[in-house]
Order: C-alpha cells, then structure tokens, then sequence
C-alpha cells in the first residue's frame, strides 16, 4: 500500500464509524486479525486508532440532542440505501472499556471479530457496550477466554494504550470520528459511501 498503511481513527458509538466500518467490509471481504501494536487493532492493510467521544470526566452523549440525532438521522438514510442494518440506541455508554476489549483481542489474534461484534452490539442490539459483563460474553463469543476477560478488564491493562491512541490522534490533528487518514490524505467525517468507498480504491 503506498503511503503506509490506512488508519482509521473511530469510535465504537460513532454512526459514522459504523458505517465507515461496513463500508470497508463490503469492500474488503471478511479481514483476518494480524499482530498489531498496542495503541491500534489491525486488519489487512488498515490500523483502527481508538478516540473515545466522551472519556470519563465529561458528560455522556445525550441520544436526543437535536444535532447529535439529526446527524444519526441522516446517516441512518445511508445506511437504509445501502442496506446496512442501523439501529438508533437509546443509550450512549462510554467506550472505554470496549476498546481494552479490542487491544486484548488483538493481542489474542481475534481483533476483527470483536470488532464486528462490538458495532453489533451498539447499533443492531441495542446493547450497553460500556458494561463488563456484556464485554466478557462478546470476547467469549471471539473465542476468548471469559475468565482472563474479566480480570484484565478489570485492572485496567490496556487502558495506557487507549490513552497513548488519543494522544496521538490529537498530534495527527483528528478533530472527529471517523476521520481517514493514508500518508498526506485525509478524510474528516462520514461523507457518503462513495466518498468512503473512493478514499480506500485510493489508498489500496
């Protein structure tokens, strides 16, 4: 891939990272895990960078705030057109902790799988990602193991690596999700699945 690899800086409640997510499945095929570094999981040719919308510390994403719900809105008429199952939770938790769950699922080999599985939960279950229990039977759904699971979430291992990816989303200069990045392109926001679906063409 010229330019370096394609990063993809998102967030797991994020409707654009969604559907930035089911644009580069469908376009992609069904990716495998690869080793990645601790601050990004990677599937073939792409590293997803986590930056958590509301970290711990600021308020939680009120679901029915006029323009956080007309950007979901309008947004959902994409994904209608394209035929991407979309859903409009009602609860928008904190991410934290379902990003630890990716980190460790990368170092596990099964990044791609909770992936998948983590936009399911949010988008098409209407699922609390932010709650341990949830997260230990999504990574047991990976293969993990529900046990290491639960204690490695709990004592907050992977959290450095979360803090380092937003550190270095803002020295990219990431000012939103999802924002694409390959060498000295990049593009801020979901602009539609051609736009998406062109910037990776370009990036391949």
């Amino acid at each position: 891939m010229g330019g370096g690899k394609l990063q993809i800086v998102f967030d797991y409640i994020d409707p654009g990272s969604y559907l930035t997510w089911a644009i580069v499945e469908r376009v992609g095929g069904r990716r495998s895990a690869e080793a990645a570094p601790a601050e990004g999981g990677n599937t073939d040719g792409i590293r997803w960078i986590p930056l958590e919308l509301r970290p711990p510390g600021t308020p939680l994403q009120d679901p029915q705030e006029p323009d956080w719900r007309a950007m979901t809105e309008g947004l959902a008429e994409f994904a209608a057109s394209e035929g991407i199952p979309f859903g409009f939770p009602e609860f928008l938790p904190r991410t934290r902790k379902a990003h630890e769950l990716a980190r460790m699922a990368d170092e596990k080999g099964c990044f791609s799988r909770v992936h998948e599985a983590l936009f399911d939960a949010h988008f098409n279950r209407a699922q609390d990602i932010g709650r341990i229990d949830l997260l230990v039977r999504l990574g047991e759904g990976a293969g993990m193991d529900p046990a290491e699971v639960r204690t490695v979430l709990g004592v907050d291992r992977f959290l450095p690596a979360i803090e380092s990816a937003g550190r270095e989303a803002d020295t990219l200069g990431v000012r939103g999700v999802p924002t694409l990045i390959h060498g000295a392109r990049r593009m801020e926001g979901f602009l539609g699945v051609q736009a998406v679906q062109d910037f990776l063409a370009a990036a391949s």
